[in-house]
């Protein structure tokens, strides 16, 4: 058994979209990491996940 990482996230209300994006990163890494290693589900998340930043 693993030992759990024990992490701390400061959400900065001066750079609000930063903060927003480095959190939602570090989910969609989490997300990653709990997926099958089947490719084609994790392209077609990463691909979702360009998506919601594509146009901001």
């Amino acid at each position: 058994m693993t030992k759990p990482k024990v992490m701390s996230i400061n959400y900065s209300e001066e750079i609000p979209e930063d903060s927003a994006i480095v959190l939602y990163r570090l989910i969609e890494k989490l997300i990653l990491e709990s997926l099958p290693l089947d490719p084609h589900m994790i392209g077609l998340f990463v691909e979702e996940s360009m998506n919601e930043f594509k146009n901001k």
